[in-house]
Parts: structure tokens; C-alpha cells; sequence
């Protein structure tokens, strides 16, 4: 059987990237990892309302809820329903680990800014 042709090697590999990320505020380490397209899609969807206007504050929630998991049962640490009350958690934390969030998911400053201009 011959090599896998570029589309099947693409596919079939796992591409998620993965970073342990301490939060001492929280007395936590959390693992924080890159996110799909179709989820990248659905942080800026689930975060545009009826005017069409995207809330900053819930891409940032919605990107948190994500890409967070528990390092020990690789589970997400929160649920759909968290953004409000995970935005209100200490800033410091908060942009320790949409640092991470960003840079491993591929969002940029420039993508956020592009949504908020819509």
C-alpha cells in the first residue's frame, strides 16, 4: 500500500495543540487547547446579537468555554451556560488563559477586531 495522499494525511491527524496554564488566583492548572474551525465559527456566532453586533466580552467567554479543559479527566471545565459568571472571574486570570486560548486556536487581535466592526 502506497503513501496517504495529502487530503487523507490531513484528515486523519490529530491537530490539536495542548498547553498546561497555572491560574494561582484560582489555585488551578488548567489545560487550555486549540479550538476547530467549526468551533471558532460558533465563539463569534454565539456571540453576535439579533442587530447583527458581536459582544466582545461573550467571544471571550464563548472562547474560554472551548478551550478549557481539566488536565486530569480531559474534560471541559465549563459549560455552555458559564460566560456571564466565568467574565466575572479576576481579569488577570481571565487573559492568562485567553492569551493561550488565542495563540493555539489561530485568533488573532485582527480577527477580534474584524468581528467587532460587524
Amino acid at each position: 500500500m502506497g503513501e496517504k495522499g495529502l487530503r487523507e494525511k490531513i484528515l486523519a491527524c490529530d491537530d490539536t495543540l495542548k498547553q498546561l496554564v497555572e491560574i494561582p488566583e484560582w489555585g488551578v492548572e488548567l489545560e487550555v487547547r486549540s479550538i476547530t474551525g467549526r468551533q471558532r465559527n460558533e465563539v463569534y456566532e454565539g456571540a453576535t446579537n439579533s442587530q447583527g453586533k458581536v459582544d466582545l466580552t461573550m467571544v471571550y467567554a464563548n472562547l474560554l468555554m472551548s478551550a478549557v479543559f481539566d488536565p486530569k479527566t480531559g474534560k471541559p471545565v465549563f459549560r455552555k451556560g458559564d460566560g456571564k459568571e466565568l467574565m466575572g472571574k479576576v481579569g488577570s486570570a481571565i487573559e492568562r488563559l485567553l492569551e493561550v486560548a488565542q495563540r493555539l486556536g489561530g485568533i488573532g487581535g485582527r480577527a477580534i477586531e474584524e468581528a467587532e466592526k460587524n
